[in-house]
């Protein structure tokens, strides 16, 4: 600022010495270098009367502070007394709207001030508090009064001014949350606040878990009993959140650390414990911290057979799982025929057929509980082949003619019918066909006809098989849907 004062006034002197040398009786009324340099290059709240209005709150501002310049009438800071007088300043202004607790913090690369004065109308300006940059103001303000704040630095220092202001229950940093000793309360679950980090700084001592970054701010939870919490942190840019469980800021052990691109973490929060949520980021603007309650369980299970019938004895298997990562403590059956269980593989055996509405609700060791009902067919298949006739005798190129009589025992049934004849080492498939049963208890004869082969005449003798099986279907008895015929003799 001193170089660009010097060539500034030189410049003014060399247009005054052409002034006097071309029109000697004209006054010389050079304008003054400072003038000339607010002017072109000054912020726009360099002076009072243009004092930026602060509103709403939280407010944060970002501004080159270089250009600014000192009011000939502006009112000294009493903090500037410890570090030398203010060579630059910018203004802000703010209208209470409602009385509380006014917070403001400023940071600046070097010494400076913060100020806040009360306009008194009569009396001018007031002021109710300052600090050096970096430190906190704070006084209480009263509905409707004007309150102005001065950021002022020393010693020409310059450059970019970072300036915060809130009032009690705001969300940011610089202030507020900042520190550990100042975490913001969650008095309950569900909470979300604004973590602003436009003026968050990092302790000495903040321990970095997951990753170090330059700012951070604190929240902290205290359950009235034994729960399940998810949290987790949404920003346009990359954050992080660690969850820490202890007293201090030195004595913090970390449970979970995410970032903004992982989703959510949860743990168990016991009651009577305090957590700490530190959300840290290397950049300003605004972050989401959320504490939710975990979804509910998802109650889910399997059976086997999945096809039962009223002979089977059925094994229900839970497959249910909790997203809250607290676990599965209880589980509670109903098989929709009376019947119920409280394991978590339970078996059961209906005594008739039909379609049954089996319920399982599981409950967490947090006491959330999820449930599922699903429906369960029972059908009893069941066919058998009544009678298997097959010849005594055959010769070889002679034609026969093979029966098999099947019968369903409970509902019409679409079957297959496989015809196999003996071959060294085992059976040989020779015919098939499919017949549908309509009526339970009718019995319906399926024929075949077959010509002895001369391999037959070679072996002596060929022994017939025939194999009955339900088409869509399981048979609950399947010891009589095979019948094998007394061996025929065969001759050339």
């Amino acid at each position: 600022m001193f170089a660009r004062f010097s060539r500034l006034l030189t410049l003014t002197t060399l247009a005054t010495l052409a002034l006097t040398s071309c029109t000697p009786d004209l006054p010389l009324q050079p304008m003054h270098p400072d003038v000339i340099a607010q002017d072109a290059l000054a912020p726009p709240n360099d002076n009072r009367a243009n004092a930026t209005f602060a509103d709403p709150l939280p407010f944060n501002d970002s501004t080159d502070l270089t250009s600014a310049t000192v009011e000939a009438a502006e009112p000294p800071s009493t903090c500037h007394d410890s570090i030398g007088p203010a060579t630059r300043s910018l203004w802000y202004v703010h209208v209470a709207h409602q009385p509380g607790t006014v917070q403001l913090t400023a940071q600046l690369f070097g010494p400076g001030v913060l100020t806040a004065y009360f306009d008194s109308a009569g009396l001018g300006l007031l002021e109710v508090g300052c600090s050096p940059v970096g430190g906190l103001v704070t006084f209480n303000a009263d509905s409707g009064l004007v309150y102005y704040f001065q950021v002022s630095d020393s010693q020409g220092v310059g450059g970019n001014l970072v300036f915060h202001l809130e009032q009690s229950g705001g969300g940011g940093g610089g202030g507020g949350n900042d520190n550990f000793a100042d975490a913001e309360l969650a008095p309950g679950i569900p909470f979300s606040a604004t973590a602003n980090f436009d003026a968050a700084t990092r302790e000495l001592s903040e321990p970095a878990y997951c990753y170090f970054q330059s700012r951070t701010v604190w929240y902290r939870f205290t359950p009235a009993e034994t729960r399940a919490v998810v949290t987790g942190v949404q920003a346009p840019f990359f954050s992080s959140l660690v969850v820490y469980e202890g007293t201090s800021l030195n004595n913090l052990s970390a449970l979970r650390c995410i970032s903004s691109f992982s989703g959510t973490t949860s743990f168990t929060a016991v009651a009577g414990q305090t957590y700490y949520f530190q959300v840290s980021s290397d950049q300003g603007g605004n972050a989401t911290f959320f504490l939710q309650p975990p979804p509910p369980p998802q109650a889910n299970f399997f059976t086997q057979p999945f096809d039962p019938s009223s002979f089977d004895l059925v094994q229900f298997y839970d497959q249910s799982y909790d997203p809250g990562g607290v676990g599965i403590q209880s589980w509670q059956w109903s098989f929709g025929d009376g019947a119920t269980a409280s394991i978590a593989y339970p078996t059961h055996r209906y005594a008739a057929d039909g379609d049954y509405e089996v319920s399982l609700t599981v409950s967490t060791y947090d006491g959330r509980t999820g449930s599922t009902t699903r429906t369960l067919q029972v059908r009893t298949h069941d066919v058998a082949i009544t009678r298997f006739q097959t010849p005594a005798t055959g010769m070889t190129g002679k034609t026969t003619k093979i029966s098999v009589d099947i019968r369903s025992n409970r509902y019409p049934e679409t079957v297959q019918v496989l015809l196999y004849k003996s071959v060294p080492g085992g059976y040989q498939l020779v015919a098939t066909s499919t017949q549908t049963l309509p009526t339970r208890n009718r019995v319906t004869s399926v024929a075949f006809s077959y010509t002895f082969a001369p391999e037959d005449a070679i072996i002596g003798k060929v022994t017939f098989r025939a194999v009955a099986s339900i088409v869509g279907a399981r048979d609950a008895l399947p010891a009589d849907n095979e019948a094998i015929g007394p061996p025929t003799k065969v001759s050339r």
